[in-house]
């Protein structure tokens, strides 16, 4: 489908002459229309691969920190058992493993229910109707 020239209204590929303002579409026409088609596909990549990079990043960044908080609580929890506070050292130890998989299980079911239901990429911002990446409607 393209758009005529004239008056814009979306017509079929093959069609020579526009049905609602019947100007006659010439072949420099649709070669015009064919670039601008190319342009905006390599436009759209170019800005899928940008989005597609941000992404990775941020997941990255998240994961760095989240294993190096957990790590900094285990750490923390060893340094009170070398130090006998056996009882509450344990009790710390077992809260704080139920805290970190219930943040864990939290995110999961965060991550599932920001996700697109079209690409499965997660939303970041999930207050528009559109999937940011894929630009499918999400609502």
């Amino acid at each position: 489908m393209i758009n005529c020239p004239n008056c814009k209204e979306l017509i079929g590929d093959d069609i020579g002459i526009c049905p609602f303002c019947r100007h006659e579409i010439t072949a420099e026409e649709r070669l015009q229309i064919e670039r601008q088609k190319r342009e905006e596909e390599q436009s759209a990549s170019a800005e899928e691969s940008i989005r597609t990079g941000e992404f990775s990043s941020l997941r990255i960044i998240w994961q760095v920190i989240h294993i190096g908080t957990t790590i900094l609580v285990f750490v923390i929890w060893t340094i009170l058992l070398a130090r006998n506070l056996m009882l509450h050292a344990l009790l710390e130890l077992i809260a704080g493993i139920v805290i970190i998989l219930g943040v864990n299980v939290y995110f999961l079911l965060v991550k599932k229910a920001n996700s697109c239901p079209h690409c499965g990429k997660f939303l970041w911002r999930n207050w528009g109707t559109q999937c940011q990446w894929c630009g499918r409607s999400i609502r």
